[in-house]
C-alpha cells in the first residue's frame, strides 16, 4: 500500500508600500476550538502485532536447538584427540597472544566457584529473566496473550546463536586456558581432551547476550512501558556471566568478547529483521518550493 501526504506551508504575504514602509499580512489562522483530550481518560496500552509464522519459526527453533544440544552430548567423539588452535611453540611452550595473557589476571583463586556461579546465571537466571520479565511486562500492559509468541521468538534467536557458536567451536578446537596452562597431571586427566579444546568462542557469553538482546528487542518492538527493565536486567546478568568465564579460567578474553558480539548481533537482528511489527512503514520525506511557500511530501509503503 502506498500512502502520500502533502502539506503546503504558506509564507506570509509581504507588500512594499510607496512610502517605504513594509506591511506584513499574517497567514490565515483557524479560530475553531481544538478538541481537548480528557486528562482523566484511562490509559490504554498499545497492542502491537509482530510478524511471525509458526510453520517457519517452530521448525527453525527446533532444528537450531538440536544442532546445539546434540554436539554438546557428543563432545569427545566429535573433537578428536588434539586441538587445532593450540597456540604453542614448536617446543610445546605457550605462544598465547598478549591480550589474552593480560586478561588472565582476572581469574580467581577459586575458579571452580566462579564456574559454578556462571553456570547458575547462564543456564538459570538469564533464561528465567529473558522469558519471565517479558511475561511480566506483557501482563502489566494487559497483553499477556502475546507472551507465548514472544517466548518463542526469544528462544529462536538464542537457538540460532548457540548453533552458530557450536559450529565455530568444533571448527576452531581451541584449548581452554586451564588446559593450555594446566599441569601434566591435569592434562593426563583430560585425555582425550573433549570439552577442554572447545574454548573459542564462549557459549555462556553467546547464550546470555543473545537472550538479553532478543528479550529486550522484542519488548521494545512491542512498545512495552517497562522494556528498559528487561534490557538492564538481561545485560547485567550477561555481563556478569561473561566476566565469570574468565575468572573461572574457562575462557580467554577473545573467547568472551566474540561470544558477546555474536550473541548480541543475533539477539537484536533476528527479531528486528524477521519479526518487525505488522504495518511498519518505510517512509520518505521530500520538500519542494511552490508559489506560496514550501510543499512537504511524505510517501512510503507498508
Amino acid at each position: 500500500m502506498v500512502a502520500i501526504a502533502t502539506v503546503t506551508l504558506a509564507s506570509s504575504a509581504v507588500r512594499a508600500q510607496s512610502n517605504g514602509d513594509i506591511t506584513v499580512a499574517p497567514a490565515a489562522t483557524s479560530l475553531e476550538p481544538r478538541a481537548q483530550t480528557p486528562t482523566n481518560a484511562a490509559w490504554t496500552p498499545p497492542r502491537i502485532a509482530l510478524r511471525y509464522d509458526l510453520r517457519i519459526d517452530i521448525p527453525v527453533t527446533a532444528a537450531a536447538a538440536v544442532g546445539w544440544i546434540v554436539p554438546e552430548i557428543l563432545k569427545e567423539p566429535l573433537t578428536g584427540p588434539t586441538c587445532r588452535l593450540c597456540e604453542r611453540n614448536a617446543n610445546g611452550t605457550s605462544a598465547l597472544n598478549g591480550l589474552d595473557l593480560a586478561f588472565r589476571g582476572l581469574r580467581w583463586d577459586t575458579p571452580a566457584t566462579a564456574a559454578l556461579i556462571s553456570d547458575i546465571i547462564g543456564y538459570g537466571l538469564a533464561p528465567a529473566a529473558a522469558l519471565g520479565l517479558p511475561a511480566l511486562m506483557a501482563a502489566l500492559d494487559r497483553s499477556i496473550d502475546q507472551w507465548p509468541i514472544d517466548a518463542l521468538l526469544v528462544a529462536e534467536a538464542a537457538a540460532i546463536a548457540m548453533v552458530t557458536n557450536q559450529t565455530v567451536k568444533f571448527i576452531a578446537l581451541r584449548e581452554r586456558p586451564r588446559y593450555h596452562f594446566g599441569s601434566a597431571a591435569f592434562v593426563a586427566m583430560h585425555t582425550p581432551p573433549g570439552d577442554e579444546i572447545l574454548s573459542f568462542f564462549s557459549g555462556h557469553a553467546t547464550f546470555t547476550w543473545s537472550l538479553a538482546c532478543a528479550a529486550g528487542t522484542i519488548t521494545t518492538l512491542r512498545a512495552r512501558r517497562y522494556a528498559p527493565i528487561v534490557w538492564a536486567t538481561g545485560l547485567t546478568l550477561a555481563a556478569t556471566a561473561s566476566y565469570l568465564r574468565i575468572a573461572a579460567d574457562k575462557h580467554y578474553f577473545t573467547d568472551v568478547f566474540t561470544g558477546i558480539a555474536v550473541g548480541s548481533a543475533i539477539g537484536v537482528l533476528v527479531p528486528w529483521l524477521a519479526h518487525r511489527p505488522l504495518g511498519a512503514m518505510n517512509a520518505r520525506l521530500a520538500f519542494a518550493p511552490v508559489r506560496d511557500g514550501v510543499a512537504l511530501s511524505l510517501w512510503g509503503s507498508m
